[in-house]
This record gives C-alpha cells, structure tokens and sequence, in this order.
C-alpha cells in the first residue's frame, strides 16, 4: 500500500497528507504448491479527488540584490556613463514548493529558474559639491534589482469546494539595477 501511495503521490505531484486515497483491494495469493512465502499483490490507489491548486498575488516589492562587482568613477564635471559597466545575467528564485512552481510561474508570467539579461544605461555628472563638503571623485557602484513578488497559493478539489490555504510563498525577477553614489571628498 505505501509503495502504491507513493507513486501516486508522484504521479499527481501532491504530499500524502494531500492525496484522498481508497484502498481498492488488498489481498495475498498462495501457490499452493508453495506455501512458504507471501505474495504481496501491489495495492491499486485510486484518487477521489484531483486537487486544483489556485496563485493570489498579494504585492511586488523591489528587492536590492547584491553589489554586482560593477563600478564607474569621475571626478566633478565628468559625466560617467553607466552603460561603460557589462551587462550580466542573473537567475530568478523562488522558495515554492514543486509541486505548485509550474501554476506560480504561469500565474506570475516567468520561470523561476531561468536566467534573465539585464543592462546598463544613462549616464551621470559628477557634482563639484555635495552637501556642502568639495567632492574629489564619486563612484557608482551596482546592485542587482529585482522584483519580488509575494503570493498565496490556495487548493480544491471534487470533493473540497472552499479554498483550503496551502502556504505563502515570495519568486524574484531580476529586473534592473540600483545604484549608489559614493562621495570621496578633498
């Protein structure tokens, strides 16, 4: 019976605790000729119920990823391109459960395990001052951002109508950069 649950656990992507199972049949066969061990028929698990997994989005957020290794720097009245820094790939993530990652990432509209290419652009003026104090060179340093979206997946079934809470979960796209001006000065 475990070996049947088990594969039908796997076979429909759910845990145990999820799974409504009715043990069909159950029964050994002796061969009469020899009677000395069991044959244990494999047990048929027949689902009651298929359960449907439903994705809220609750909010996006921009999450500051970490610094990228990436950096330009001027002194005052220089304008600095940021489009001089490379571009790079950076992989979304998320901390869902497998069995509901394919509805998320559908519901979302992304994969949570690809890679994504972002790039740099614009550019920047070094200022002669900043509050107050002369600024001798400035340097912009590179995060990765990204958007992070927290959902809630729900689930239902034939037999269990009312949404049943399944867990809260967050996914990250890298989306862009942040950038931080750092002030040397005289």
């Amino acid at each position: 019976v475990n070996d049947a649950i088990t594969e039908a656990c796997q076979k429909l992507g759910v845990t145990s605790d999820k799974l409504d199972y009715e043990v069909v049949e159950e029964f050994n066969i002796y061969d009469n000729s020899s009677i000395t061990t069991d044959t244990d028929e494999p047990s048929i698990i027949e689902p009651r119920s298929h359960i449907s997994y439903h994705v809220t989005k609750l909010n996006r957020t921009s999450e500051v990823g970490s610094y990228t290794g990436q950096s330009v720097s001027g002194e005052p009245g220089i304008t600095v391109s940021l489009s001089k820094m490379k571009g790079t790939s950076y992989t979304a993530s998320s901390n869902v459960e497998f069995n509901v990652k394919q509805k998320a990432e559908t519901t979302l509209g992304f994969s949570f395990t690809k890679s994504y290419s972002i790039s740099h652009s614009g550019s920047r003026t070094i200022p002669a001052t900043h509050n107050g104090k002369k600024v001798k060179r400035a340097e912009i340093k590179a995060y990765v951002l990204y958007d992070k979206y927290k959902f809630k997946v729900t689930w239902t079934s034939s037999r269990v109508k009312n949404p049943q809470y399944y867990g809260t979960y967050w996914a990250k796209k890298p989306c862009g950069y942040h950038y931080k001006m750092v002030y040397y000065y005289k």
